[in-house]
């Protein structure tokens, strides 16, 4: 049980990361996948299908498209199965650290904190890097058939990257701030308030946690005013698909509420 708890943390790190690369890789060969499909390259697909049955079957092109984008399909596919996988195993692993950690120490209130905000920082980092929301617009379109007008993976980190080249630089702060450093500044805070300081560090600590803690839920509010913003525009011809990234986002505001109310009930 000792052991597990500390080699619990190296496994959560490359699991973590497994999440973030193969989800990733996943969204670039989708994109590549829907630039086949898309109107440009249905056209493409179309006049090689042309050629084929002129040629009497003697020419490929369209046969070596198919076989690429089903290649690549594939291997969108197969990423997207490791990323969930990895996923699963990480929270696995977050639920069985919490329970030995908390039978072991008999569920004390700065040990339970420690761990809770360990395990919250993973999943944040998994939450602001993994793609959070996909976007597929598409058409029925005569003789080409069905196009893909719009193919958009976000992230919170892309997303705040993207507002910032497009000039958005308010819209960006704000996400900026109550997505990415609102919840690392209670992250730290926590860490410092369990951590071997003394009573007055610590009453500090937790001072700033209540004066924040009306923001408690701003991050929540800043991912659901997100998923709006990647969804708008909706209608019968898109759809929207939840990334790794908003469950890991999830489980970081569940973990660092429950940490920081550990924290603040850890010393008299």
């Amino acid at each position: 049980m000792v052991l597990f708890r500390h080699l619990c943390y190296p496994f959560a790190i490359a699991l973590a990361a497994l999440v973030v690369v193969d989800s990733m890789e996943a969204e670039r060969l989708a994109q590549a996948a829907a630039e086949m499909q898309s109107l440009a390259g249905s056209t493409r697909m179309a006049w090689a299908a042309l050629l084929e049955r002129l040629s009497l079957a003697w020419y490929s092109g369209a046969r070596d498209l198919a076989s690429a984008y089903d290649g690549v399909a594939a291997a969108a596919l197969a990423a997207s199965s490791r990323a969930n996988t990895a996923a699963a195993g990480l929270a696995a692993l977050g639920v069985l650290q919490v329970v030995a950690v908390g039978w072991a120490a008999r569920w004390q209130p700065a040990t339970l904190a420690w761990h809770l905000n360990l395990l919250g920082g993973v999943a944040f980092a998994v939450g602001i890097a993994a793609p959070m929301l996909t976007v597929v617009a598409h058409a029925e379109v005569p003789v080409l058939g069905e196009v893909i007008l719009r193919y958009e993976a976000k992230s919170i980190l892309s997303t705040v990257g993207d507002l910032v080249g497009g000039g958005n630089l308010l819209l960006a702060g704000l996400i900026g701030a109550f997505s990415i450093l609102l919840p690392a500044l209670k992250t730290l805070l926590v860490a410092i308030a369990v951590g071997p300081v003394g009573a007055a560090a610590h009453r500090r600590c937790i001072a700033v946690l209540h004066a924040i803690g009306k923001w408690s839920m701003a991050d929540v509010f800043v991912v659901a005013v997100l998923v709006a913003y990647l969804a708008a525009g909706k209608d019968v011809y898109s759809s929207a698909h939840l990334g790794p990234g908003l469950y890991a986002f999830a489980a970081y505001c569940v973990l660092s509420m429950c940490a920081a109310l550990c924290a603040q009930g850890s010393r008299p």
